[in-house]
């Protein structure tokens, strides 16, 4: 692991310290989408364990937050501070015989004391370069890095947690219908009356809700129905510049306003079966293919996952404000066991 080569803007230390709380929560919310077996198994484009790579987090946390530290405490302290002695992937080998809880825990507190750092530094150290045997140092420089180095492994693990790899065909299609059987069997067997008018998300009713599932899967299905092209398709109805995510989706959803219950259901089938058979008429190697959905490239399973995940975790919360306190084992709670997820 490097330096980064530019120079980003000053950030204080509680901006930082949140940065590198929000990325490693975010890293540690993905993992928790693979089952016990997979984080010691699963084999990630590197080639590592999932395992291997959040030990590879926490130990390069751990001789980050050293090197910076000693910078601090003057040149006596450099000459004494931690360097790797061995490469990343020798290390992630080694750890992957390891136990989860242990690497978990060890991660935590590495995070942890890296935050706990970061948060008490003054705007002078962050504005300030400390000089090294062979290089110099910019904590802010590093602090950043730090951040988005566990950005990209989480991205890894995400792309992982989508692929066609993981699942298979006849997986990932079993995934995508259960998803959608999740919703509906969310909002099953309960008065329309409870459906439009109790709060099941913040002030969101199960009508809302249901409102910005399809406001999605409308926008997913402008990315894939003509997939692997997806360069040139026009997203700037769901997309636009300098509109924040509650913007974006009061004005879409302010668009289905006169949708009823039955009309959001049907929709919602319609873009699902419309999905489905998208899926089954793509080769392999269209499925795997890498391309534009609005957030960057992604496989089409990849994309497909996420968008499903954000179905899951729409219908959980309306599974837990049903008021038979029913809850289905489908959302996003992991690790769970594959089997329940298929």
């Amino acid at each position: 692991m490097t330096d980064t080569t530019h120079d980003p803007p000053i950030k204080s230390g509680l901006d930082h310290a949140q940065a590198l709380r929000s990325r490693y929560d975010s890293l540690i919310r993905t993992l928790g989408l693979l089952t016990p077996a997979e984080l010691a198994t699963a084999r990630l484009p590197a080639g590592w364990t999932p395992t291997a790579l959040l030990a590879h987090v926490a130990y390069w946390d751990h001789i980050q937050t050293e090197r910076m530290m000693a910078a601090l405490a003057g040149p006596e302290a450099q000459a004494i501070a931690p360097w790797p002695t061995t490469d990343n992937n020798a290390r992630a080998a080694a750890d992957e015989g390891r136990e989860w809880a242990e690497v978990l825990a060890q991660a935590d507190a590495a995070r942890q004391r890296m935050i706990d750092f970061a948060a008490g530094l003054s705007p002078q150290i962050l504005a300030a370069t400390y000089p090294e045997p062979t290089r110099t140092l910019s904590i802010n420089t590093l602090l950043t890095h730090m951040a988005d180095h566990v950005r990209e492994h989480a991205n890894e693990v995400m792309n992982f947690c989508g692929s066609l790899d993981r699942w298979g065909r006849a997986g990932m299609r079993r995934f995508l219908a259960q998803q959608h059987a999740n919703l509906m069997d969310a909002i099953g067997s309960m008065a329309e009356a409870w459906l439009v008018s109790e709060p099941v998300e913040g002030k969101w009713t199960c009508r809302d809700v249901l409102t910005h599932v399809l406001c999605w899967e409308e926008f997913a299905w402008a990315v894939i129905q003509n997939w692997p092209e997806t360069d040139d398709v026009d997203l700037s109805h769901w997309l636009v510049a300098g509109e924040d995510g509650d913007a974006t989706n009061a004005r879409l959803m302010a668009e289905k306003i006169d949708f009823t219950m039955i009309d959001l259901v049907d929709w919602l089938t319609t873009f699902h079966r419309r999905t489905l058979r998208t899926f089954d008429k793509l080769s392999d190697e269209q499925v795997r293919t890498q391309a534009y959905t609005g957030f960057g490239r992604d496989s089409f399973t990849g994309f497909l996952y996420s968008m499903s995940m954000h179905t899951a975790d729409h219908a959980a919360l309306i599974w837990r404000a049903r008021p038979d306190a029913r809850f289905s084992a489908t959302s996003r709670q992991g690790p769970v066991d594959l089997d329940d997820e298929l």
